[in-house]
This record gives C-alpha cells, sequence and structure tokens, in this order.
C-alpha cells in the first residue's frame, strides 16, 4: 500500500472538510436586527420574538459549522501525521 498517496488523499479530504464548515459558517452570520416602526407595542414584540428565534437557528448553524471544521482540522491532521511518518528512513 502507497501511504504517500493515502496521506495525499487525506490531506485533500481534510481540507474539503474543512472548506465546507468554513463556508456553513461563514453564510450563518447574524443579521443586523431593524426595529420595526409600528406604534402598537404588540407588534414589535412579536418582531422581536422572530428575530430572536431567527438568531438562534443561525447560531445552532454555527455551531454545528464549528464541529465539522474541527473534524476537518483532524483528519488534516491525521494525513500530516501519515506523511511525516512514512518519510522517516526505517533503522535496521
Amino acid at each position: 500500500m502507497d501511504f504517500k498517496k493515502l496521506a495525499v488523499f487525506i490531506r485533500v479530504l481534510g481540507l474539503i472538510v474543512l472548506g465546507y464548515g468554513g463556508l456553513k459558517w461563514a453564510t450563518n452570520q447574524s443579521k443586523p436586527f431593524e426595529a420595526p416602526q409600528e406604534t402598537q407595542s404588540w407588534d414589535r414584540y412579536l418582531a422581536n420574538q422572530k428575530a430572536l428565534v431567527e438568531d438562534s437557528q443561525i447560531e445552532r448553524a454555527r455551531d454545528g459549522a464549528v464541529k465539522i471544521m474541527i473534524a476537518g482540522g483532524v483528519i488534516l491532521f491525521v494525513g500530516f501525521s501519515i506523511s511525516s511518518s512514512t518519510k522517516k528512513s526505517p533503522s535496521a
């Protein structure tokens, strides 16, 4: 088995997973809240509740993206570990 090709494949896989997590994290950023101009307090209350629900959904998506990036970093580390272990010459 060619461990150098395996290490390259694992590193590329780690970069893809890390990039996917980064893209998912970047697209789920909070949006600025714009308070409604209605005069009734009930409408403002409902708008605030809607914004809180949207923010919690975005935060959940960002947390998932961070876990994906951590997994990508671990895969990348394993790829570099395999690569560095194949470079050592065996002492016979």
